[in-house]
């Protein structure tokens, strides 16, 4: 990606220090905090892409 010049969101580097707050227990899916905090992570990245 970074040889194309598109840009990525490392969404895994991100949660991976609060994953054990934010995940289910035995589980791939995370607790509704969980979503909001990727979520305003991802809409950060988008927005900041979108105004360059």
């Amino acid at each position: 990606m970074q040889e194309l010049g598109i840009p990525v969101v490392d969404l895994h580097a991100h949660i991976q220090p609060k994953v054990e707050e934010f995940q289910l227990p035995k589980n791939c899916h995370f607790k509704g905090e969980g979503y909001d905090y990727m979520g305003a992570f991802l809409a950060e990245n988008i927005l900041r892409q979108l105004t360059n």
